[in-house]
């Protein structure tokens, strides 16, 4: 005997309301051997997608940094714009790009890239990480200076409650006969015209810690919850910050 049961769908903000089921899928883009790492933001009445576009998970020739914009909350989508892009991963690696909204309408996108693709992760210099800024909602971009923050998968740019910026990344930390993974907090008092740091939230000599995830539950406390990747099964982990990013709790 098969029972239904009927799915709801729950809002935490009481102003949102869902005018399509939440389980239909709409294709961004396709024309690309791999299609990876999307991010989205809404701007506005624009929902924004940006991702990395290549030939393989771990790009052998071709890589970019792909954009594109919706005004219907996903259902359609517009011919992307190639913001970056390399042919020769020798010279130039595109990674990973984040975006996010800042409080004056501007959209800032993040992507870390190396110029010594060809070298396994654990040999080459940490990833610089650019930054683009778009001022009409995702339609066209101009590039800014890099940050001078370092290392692989930047995270949203995170605009704290006390005006800070706070920019997470993850590094390659040798310990011992082993190379680890070490995720790194920057934090700037300027609008990113200058970064303190780097913090370390996540150096556990066990574990290979990355791709932190940084919010502010409350005012005052960070929190970054960071993927472990040894592949040994261990969960993922957290560490806290009060004093705005400078020191980190020990991993839980």
């Amino acid at each position: 005997m098969k029972t239904s049961v009927k799915k709801s769908v729950i809002s935490i903000d009481p102003k949102v309301t869902f005018s399509l089921p939440v389980s239909r899928q709409f294709k961004v883009w396709s024309d690309a051997n791999y299609n990876a790492f999307p991010d989205l933001e809404l701007a506005g009445e624009t929902l924004i997608c940006a991702w990395r576009a290549g030939d393989h998970h771990k790009p052998v020739s071709y890589s970019g940094i792909c954009v594109s914009t919706s005004d219907d909350r996903g259902v359609s989508w517009s011919r992307p714009v190639v913001i970056a892009e390399s042919f020769n991963i020798s010279e130039m690696l595109w990674n990973c790009p984040s975006l996010k909204i800042l409080p004056d309408g501007r959209v800032i996108m993040l992507v870390d890239y190396s110029e010594a693709g060809r070298l396994s992760e654990q040999e080459r210099p940490p990833h610089k990480i650019a930054m683009f800024v778009s001022e009409d909602q995702g339609c066209s971009w101009t590039r800014a200076d890099d940050l001078p923050a370092m290392g692989l998968c930047p995270d949203k740019l995170l605009v704290a409650s006390d005006g800070a910026w706070i920019v997470s990344a993850h590094q390659p930390k040798r310990m011992g006969s082993l190379v680890g993974l070490v995720a790194y907090v920057w934090r700037s008092e300027d609008e990113g015209a200058t970064f303190q740091g780097p913090f370390a939230c996540g150096d556990e000599a066990e574990q290979q810690l990355c791709e932190a995830s940084i919010i502010e539950p409350v005012p005052g406390t960070l929190v970054a919850y960071m993927r472990e990747n040894s592949f040994l099964g261990y969960p993922m982990a957290k560490s806290i910050s009060t004093d705005g990013g400078r020191t980190w709790t020990l991993c839980q």
